[in-house]
């Protein structure tokens, strides 16, 4: 039952990198904090027509198919400014679409493969960069 909500916390943790902050004062993480959460939901609306799109025709394939999250989140964050600032947003959003349709994956039930970890290093959580040399 919570497979959903706990699925959306690994892309906002992992992909979006919910806790990399761009500051350290509250005013600076709460601004990266709603503006990853708008991402996100926008990421979930924009990818929803497409993969509904995805899933009337994938019927006749071995594998059901998705969007490709990774890459589509990396082409909303390239036009995320043009979706706002832009005379006709609809044409943004249905090139955007169209790339979702068009680049697709297959899901494939009970794959597994043990996790081969080269750097140890990578486990710990992400760090606070600032963009300043601190005093001390």
């Amino acid at each position: 039952m919570r497979w959903g909500v706990e699925s959306s916390i690994d892309f906002q943790k992992n992909i979006l990198q919910l806790e990399s902050m761009s500051g350290l004062t509250p005013t600076t993480v709460l601004q990266d904090f709603y503006a990853t959460v708008l991402i996100a939901n926008l990421h979930f609306l924009l990818i929803k027509p497409a993969q509904e799109q995805i899933d009337q025709t994938s019927k006749h394939k071995k594998y059901p198919m998705q969007v490709n999250n990774n890459k589509a989140f990396g082409k909303i964050k390239a036009n995320i400014i043009k979706i706002f600032i832009s005379e006709d947003p609809i044409k943004i959003l249905e090139t955007l679409t169209m790339y979702f349709i068009r680049d697709q994956l297959p899901i494939r039930k009970g794959r597994s493969f043990p996790r081969v970890i080269k750097n140890k290093q990578r486990r710990c959580k992400h760090k606070t960069f600032t963009n300043y040399k601190p005093a001390y």
